[in-house]
């Protein structure tokens, strides 16, 4: 042990004050010290942050890296004393660079897709309006569809009305003509029949003429054959 030797020759004169064998002469201004401390004390939290992220950001880290000593870190690829005192302020420039690239970029990307949504938008909006276009077209479509078959069908019902009326006349004249041919028919069976009663009857005079006697005896037998052929006559004519 040692004791009560220089302590110039621990700490450097420049920073030990006069009374204790230094060269510094101290005075104390809080308006001048403490916002170098703070300053200071920022750098170096930021070093050693920035010293950990680097080693891979490793629970249990060594100390003296991290305070930029000449110790290798836990995953052994760096050294603390490759990071002098300050580095990092270069490192959040840097960073601070990147976040407004960032901000940037994401503020890009943002009106892109506003302008994505937007043409959707307007898209879909379109896509309705078509849409809604084509149900109006169809519906015109189907309407005169259903029109032009509804024409159709009153045609086929007139037409059939037509020819069921057409049919009704045919059967009618066809009936008034057969009942004519049956006029006709019975009107000359009965004329047959009437030259077949007068033949019959000259047949019969002819025969009386030849019998005298027979005569009178003959007539009431042809007034009696007349009478029905005279009747048979009325009918046909009727």
């Amino acid at each position: 042990m040692k004791f009560n030797e220089p302590l110039t020759n621990y700490i450097p004169t420049a920073q030990l004050k006069r009374e204790y064998g230094g060269d510094a002469s101290f005075v104390y201004n809080h308006d001048l010290y403490w916002p170098a401390l703070c300053s200071l004390a920022e750098k170096r939290r930021r070093d050693y942050r920035v010293r950990w992220e680097k080693a891979g950001k490793m629970i249990g880290e060594h100390e003296e890296y991290l305070r930029g000593g000449g110790v290798k870190c836990l995953s052994g690829v760096f050294i603390g004393s490759e990071f002098p005192v300050g580095f990092a302020t270069e490192v959040k420039e840097a960073r601070e660079v990147e976040k407004q690239e960032e901000k940037h970029d994401m503020k890009q990307e943002e009106k892109q897709d506003m302008k994505q949504e937007e043409k959707l938008d307007v898209n879909q909006v379109e896509k309705q309006e078509e849409k809604q276009d084509v149900k109006q077209e169809v519906k015109q479509e189907v309407k005169q569809d259903v029109k032009q078959e509804a024409k159709q069908e009153e045609k086929q019902e007139v037409k059939q009305e037509e020819n069921q009326e057409v049919k009704q006349d045919v059967k009618q004249e066809d009936e008034q003509g057969a009942k004519q041919e049956e006029k006709q028919d019975i009107r000359q069976d009965m004329k047959q029949e009437e030259k077949q009663g007068v033949q019959q009857g000259v047949k019969e005079d002819g025969k009386q003429e030849g019998k005298p006697e027979e005569k009178q005896e003959g007539k009431p037998e042809e007034n009696q054959e007349e009478k029905p052929v005279e009747h048979e006559a009325e009918k046909g004519e009727a």
